[in-house]
């Protein structure tokens, strides 16, 4: 497991007639999306498995998206990282959207630009 470390989002930006917004932490503080990494062999050539998780928006980027990256709460992300957590019970709490009142959102652009 990882920590994908964010500032700010910005999804929909590269869809036509969707109004992209700015996400963010109040505050400006960073986050981090919830992660799966699977380190390479060092005797192969090939590149490391990486996924971002995704969960049910809450209600701040609700406004644009059905699905969100998992981001994680500040106080869930040593039990995200911990590897001895590793019963669904353990890790499903941490799969959960983030409570709406710790996110701001405001439109990114005009949607005129991007059409």
């Amino acid at each position: 497991m990882t920590l994908v470390p964010y500032v700010a989002s910005v999804p929909g930006s590269g869809q036509r007639r969707k109004q992209p917004y700015y996400f963010h932490l109040k505050g400006g503080k960073l986050f981090a999306f919830a992660g799966l990494y699977t380190p390479p062999h060092p005797e192969e050539s090939t590149p490391a498995p990486f996924a971002i998780i995704t969960t049910i928006a809450n209600e701040v980027p609700a406004q644009s998206h059905r699905h969100t990256p998992v981001l994680l709460d500040p106080s869930d992300e040593r039990r995200w990282l911990n590897p001895f957590f590793v019963t669904p019970t353990d890790v499903l709490r941490c799969l959960l959207p983030l409570r709406a009142e710790c996110m701001e959102a405001y439109p990114a652009v005009n949607p005129a630009v991007l059409a």
